[in-house]
């Protein structure tokens, strides 16, 4: 069968098709919070804080992996499965503590890239510069 593009459904030769902005109350998101995902994270780091808040005796670690990285120089990586991925870890000591840290997958193509400041390799859905592969 056709596919439709981006999003749409394939229609019969000669439809018309009416289209409507769509408020963010229809939408169910807030489109300028979703845009801000795609802005990279511009540091490794690691903090600690305390809070009374934090239930006594939490311990344990929790861990988060995903894209953080979406421009690579002049680059801009266009799907979020493109970008480099970073792991996050939040670790609680029951005591109220909590400590942050976060590190970039340092693969030998995210090392390549950081070296040259341009993309080297085309990702899945983005294409690198000059070219369609």
């Amino acid at each position: 069968g056709s596919r439709g593009s981006r999003g749409t459904a394939a229609l019969p030769r000669g439809s018309a098709v009416e289209v409507k902005e769509i408020s963010t109350e229809k939408r169910g998101y807030d489109r300028e919070a979703w845009i801000q995902g795609y802005n990279s994270a511009q540091e490794e780091t690691c903090c600690s804080l305390y809070s009374e808040a934090l239930p006594k005796g939490l311990r344990g670690s929790y861990f988060r992996n995903g894209p953080a990285k979406f421009k690579v120089g002049e680059d801009q990586i266009m799907h979020p499965f493109d970008g480099d991925g970073m792991v996050c870890a939040v670790t609680f000591d029951g005591t109220g503590h909590a400590h942050f840290r976060n590190r970039y997958v340092r693969t030998p193509g995210f090392v390549e890239e950081l070296e040259a400041k341009k993309m080297l390799y085309r990702g899945q859905f983005s294409q690198k510069s000059g070219g369609f592969l």
